[in-house]
């Protein structure tokens, strides 16, 4: 829980003003095979009510600049439609405290990329303090998880390279990173803007995130009051946006998906960013991020509630 230090308006709606403007344009060009290329505009919109403001930023799919720029920098292929230009920041005018969600740092999170540049996740079960040094090495895929005919593939490999007289050795993986794309990054405290894919230095702090909050200690209180949230209670809906930031196919045994959504009240905004991910009769998993911001406290602050879910399914030939 932040706690950002400045009184608040207690008991009465704050005023707001939407908003909505170009940020970026890059002009129309030509690739390299001569067909023209639209042009690449970002967009932002949002809403400043009171002393916050929300931002989010439109973009297209990445081009292969970006692209190529990040997977260097990472050290990992990128899914197939990462939207770096695409992301959610909260900012606190009279504190300075900021929270930003982007594909970039998520991406930072997940397992195999570039030691330097990666970013410590969030752990939903409770382990040893020493295990969180060092996550623990996994074969393969880093994500632990094999599509489901992926033991019947191998069998046929190694029959047909045997057949051929070559090795007959299990099979391994040129490049270990984690297919899945699986991210338990839970948002970028003290920044406003996504990440610069070009900007080849090391993160500042590879733990923001648990930096920046404290541990609930009034289970009553430092919570998130899903009651208030509900449509019996009236309240309308000043502002709401929904943003993808990056989706990948898995070669067609799945879908990996991040998005990040928002919606102000009169009273509150609340924000959920989640990972989704299906590996088509092996996996299915949630990785929650929920903010959550009171305006009709005496002193403002910033509830976060990260949860983490997984169910397998069973395979049938």
């Amino acid at each position: 829980m932040a706690d950002p230090s400045r009184p608040a308006m207690s008991g009465a709606r704050v005023p707001h003003r939407l908003f909505e403007n170009k940020v970026h344009e890059r002009p129309r060009q030509n690739s390299d095979m001569g067909a023209a290329v639209p042009p690449e505009q970002v967009w932002e919109r949002g809403i400043a009510i009171g002393d916050w403001t929300v931002r989010v930023t439109h973009g297209s799919i990445a081009n292969a600049s970006d692209i190529d720029a990040l997977s260097e920098k990472l050290d990992i292929p990128l899914p197939e439609m990462p939207f770096l230009h695409n992301a959610l920041a909260l900012e606190h005018q009279p504190s300075g405290f900021a929270y930003c969600f982007d594909a970039a740092r998520a991406l930072q999170c997940v397992d195999g990329v570039r030691a330097e540049q990666q970013l410590a996740p969030v752990e939903c079960e409770p382990v040893p303090g020493a295990a969180r040094q060092a996550r623990p090495h996994r074969s393969l895929s880093r994500s632990g998880i094999q599509v489901a005919y992926a033991k019947e593939w191998g069998q046929s490999r190694r029959a047909a390279l045997a057949a051929q007289g070559g090795p007959s050795a299990p099979l391994t993986s040129t490049k270990q990173y984690d297919w899945t794309y699986s991210s338990t990054w839970p948002g970028m405290p003290g920044a406003a803007a996504p990440a610069d894919v070009h900007d080849r230095r090391p993160p500042a702090s590879d733990s923001a995130w648990r930096d920046a909050f404290q541990l609930g200690t009034d289970p009553a209180r430092d919570r998130i009051p899903v009651e208030r949230l509900g449509a019996a209670q009236g309240e309308p809906i000043l502002f709401y946006d929904d943003i993808v930031l990056y989706e990948d196919e898995l070669g067609d045994n799945g879908s990996s998906l991040l998005h990040v959504k928002v919606r102000v009240m009169p009273t509150s905004l609340l924000v959920l960013q989640r990972f989704f991910l299906r590996v088509d009769q092996v996996v299915f998993r949630l990785f929650d991020t929920r903010l959550f911001v009171p305006f009709d406290e005496p002193a403002p602050r910033v509830i976060r509630d990260a949860s983490r879910r997984t169910a397998r399914t069973t395979c049938r030939s």
